[in-house]
């Protein structure tokens, strides 16, 4: 009888203490609602909530099955979609959730008690423990998150009054002495405490200019303005030495009465990797940056399209012409999406026809590749999943497609172009990947990590090669040097050495063990060979054996000439069309033609996605039928990067004669000519470029270079423009803006002409 008294003594015990550990979760709960709740009302339901970063659940914080059923209800439509974009690791059970405003707070509170909502009533003690700490956690990061949201409803408040403010956010403006551009991310009203600040000076935002005169004035009005900007990055160089700077960002300030409206279309959109920080995207249909929600909280009624006397834009709606080409560039992003897709395909069959399995082969490369190229594949599917999406975020998923297939085609060629090198030089090279060295000289010990057959800078002056006869002839490592020893060899640490063949020797075998930090875990000690195990694919671009009989570079070497037949047939569609190549690239071509690529490029919104797409249009115009000339194109553009302007203008005249019609050899010929301080022979071959080549803006763009060198400014800004009409995100704006104001001063200087002289002296 004691022993049932006993029992159900502890067993309401036990359901006490659950009762109390429920309590207790929902208290901490509805706190935190309550946060929401009153973050809701008193600041808005839409208050941005800047740099929060997203929330990651690790394993064992959520319960798994009800992680799983919440994902597949959202999808099934069978819960309130909880509008919140979240990523799930199904391996191990993990969520991670970006919060944006401060109703998604809301939102995942909702979610995660959902989740758990329904998880066993026998929960792990510490496991629980850990829970209940996370949710103390998050009230505590709300309370100190109060602060700055009522700082944020403070600035928000003083911007309310825009009397006197002439310029928005996301306007793009120009400094009327120093002649930079940059987009407006911010405004304030100059006080006292300002000047007072600045040592009582008052100058213009980024020049010397006195103001000192104009006090009166500016406490009046209009010269009270002050602005935060992004400066274009070709403008950058305008600053000047003396600017004063936004204490918080760092971003230079700039007087209203320095401004004015840049008013031209090519020289609205403003190159610098800030943008995306402060922006949605830029609107081509206004000329302007579209602010993030942070921005647009603390700046209100940013933009009034019906009221805006600063550009010469004042439509208050698309007319059919744009929305005419929002259609077609939509219908080129589709087609460029799936063509991409099918790019994929056509390389992953190059892995399954070697290997159908490489994983389970050895074959970490081709393995890694085939992951990715399904990734790519699958595209279509998850977007038929996804359902219908607005033009921009088709654009996007182009784009995003595109700079997956660009960064593997890159890789391969990189590959397979070092591997050719090196195949070629093998003979040369006593060291191979992961020997352990030291210096004959400084004694220090290290792992070589690569090496090339001749140095890639001029060493000829170097000290510790004084003794070495013609140094730039022979082999150079670069070494992972032992930390220690560098400390006592040079007195600090070195993060690494390159170092000169004749200089090195096989570290003795009882002086292998080394302190050295690899950056990868694919780095391996074997100790029956008393050296490090290189990754496969260093093997593989240094031509060295990864035990598969030459598997994996016969695939590799494969995948680079479906690259360049699809490459070819893009460049040259009517002779990909009279040849007998299969249906599928041409229908590729189709898909990824030229004037898709500049469509789309026409039609993109950021910076950050023009490139990709320029770096995709600058890949298929190095493509060649002949793979021997397609390398000696890499091998002159290596010798260029390098310094080598002599030896790589030579490689490229050569690839000229052999393929008169190879455009891409007439471009590099232009680029080393200018280089060379040749601006006659530099034009010619430019224009022999567009000759080929009517759209290459990279040769417009040298063309405009040779003209401004030598004073043509008219003819300059014309091949600016014509670059810029074609690439709109080009980085020739800069160039094209101090034409302008060259041309501009001439009109008001009399007598002024254009230089007739080759040379600008």
């Amino acid at each position: 009888m004691w022993h049932n008294s006993s029992r159900r003594f502890l067993t309401i015990a036990t359901d006490s203490a659950k009762d109390k550990q429920r309590r207790l979760s929902f208290t901490l709960y509805r706190s935190l609602l309550r946060w929401c709740n009153d973050a809701e009302k008193n600041f808005g339901s839409n208050a941005p909530l800047e740099a929060v970063p997203p929330v990651h659940f690790e394993a064992g914080l959520l319960d798994e099955a009800g992680l799983a059923r919440f994902v597949e209800s959202d999808k099934s439509g069978k819960v309130p979609s909880s509008s919140l974009s979240y990523t799930v690791s199904s391996k191990n059970n993990q969520l991670t959730v970006p919060v944006h405003i401060v109703s998604d707070v809301k939102k995942l509170l909702k979610m995660v008690f959902r989740i758990n909502s329904k998880a066993p009533t026998s929960i792990n003690p510490e496991l629980q423990k850990e829970r209940t700490s996370l949710a103390f956690d998050a009230l505590r990061s709300l309370n100190a998150l109060t602060e700055r949201l009522e700082s944020q409803k403070n600035l928000r408040e003083d911007h309310l009054d825009r009397e006197g403010v002439q310029y928005s956010i996301g306007q793009v403006v120009q400094h009327t002495y120093d002649r930079w551009r940059g987009v407006v991310i911010g405004w304030d009203r100059r006080t006292k405490k300002n000047d007072a600040q600045e040592g009582g000076e008052a100058v213009t935002s980024l020049t010397k200019k006195d103001y000192s005169s104009q006090l009166a004035e500016d406490q009046k009005g209009q010269n009270d303005i002050e602005y935060t900007m992004v400066i274009d990055l070709g403008d950058s160089h305008l600053l000047g030495g003396k600017r004063r700077s936004n204490q918080d960002t760092g971003h230079p300030i700039a007087l209203q009465s320095d401004l004015e409206p840049v008013l031209d279309e090519t020289l609205v959109r403003v190159r610098s990797h800030w943008i995306e920080n402060h922006f949605e995207r830029f609107d081509a249909s206004r000329n302007r940056f579209i602010p993030n929600d942070h921005l647009t909280f603390l700046y209100p009624d940013v933009y009034d399209a019906t009221q805006d006397d600063n550009t010469h834009n004042t439509t208050t709606a698309i007319n059919e012409e744009i929305l005419k080409e929002r259609q077609d560039v939509e219908t080129q992003a589709r087609q460029i999406f799936v063509g991409v897709v099918t790019f994929a395909e056509k390389l992953l069959r190059c892995i399954l026809d070697e290997t159908s399995c490489p994983t389970s082969r050895g074959m970490d490369v081709l393995a890694s590749y085939q992951e990715r190229l399904e990734a790519v594949s699958k595209g279509a599917m998850e977007s038929s999943e996804n359902g219908a999406s607005s033009n921009s975020s088709m654009r996007r998923r182009a784009v995003m497609h595109l700079r997956k297939i660009l960064n593997i085609s890159l890789e391969i060629t990189e590959i397979i172009w070092q591997r050719r090198i090196a195949e070629k030089n093998k003979s040369r090279i006593r060291y191979s990947l992961g020997d352990v060295v030291q210096h004959k000289k400084y004694g220090f010990r290290g792992v070589v990590v690569a090496w090339d057959h001749k140095p890639s800078i001029d060493v000829s002056r170097w000290d510790g090669l004084s003794h070495i006869e013609n140094p730039n002839e022979l082999p150079f490592y670069h070494i992972v040097p032992d930390q220690n020893d560098c400390i006592q060899a040079f007195g600090g640490e070195r993060p690494f050495r390159y170092v000169c063949d004749e200089n090195l020797e096989k570290c003795p075998p009882n002086r292998t063990l080394l302190e050295v930090d690899l950056d990868s875990d694919d780095w391996q000690w074997d100790q029956s060979k008393g050296k490090y195990l290189a990754p496969d694919e260093l093997k593989l671009k240094y031509a060295e054996d990864i035990g598969d009989d030459n598997t994996t570079a016969s695939c590799m070497v494969s995948m680079k000439e479906e690259i360049s037949k699809i490459h070819m047939a893009i460049r040259d569609p009517s002779a990909a069309s009279d040849s007998d190549l299969e249906d599928d690239y041409i229908h590729i071509a189709k898909a990824l033609s030229l004037k898709n690529l500049f469509g789309l490029l026409k039609g993109l919104d950021c910076m950050e996605d023009a490139v990709v797409v320029e770096e995709n249009i600058k890949e298929i115009w190095k493509a060649n039928s002949d793979p021997e000339l397609r390398w000696a194109l890499d091998d002159g553009i290596a010798d260029l990067l390098q310094g080598n302007k002599e030896k790589a203008l030579k490689t490229f005249t050569q690839l000229a004669e052999d393929d008169p019609t190879y455009a891409e050899a007439w471009n590099k010929i232009s680029t080393c000519h200018y280089m060379l301080g040749d601006m006659e022979s530099s034009l010619e071959a430019a224009k022999q470029t567009l000759e080929l080549q009517p759209d290459h803006f990279q040769a417009l763009n040298g063309l405009g270079l040779v003209q401004y060198e030598t004073k043509r400014y008219k003819l300059a800004a014309e091949s600016f423009r014509r670059s810029l009409r074609l690439d709109p995100w080009g980085p020739v704006s800069s160039r094209l803006s101090a034409c302008l104001d060259l041309l501009k001063a001439m009109d008001n200087e009399e007598g002024a002409v254009e230089g007739s002289a080759p040379y600008e002296t």
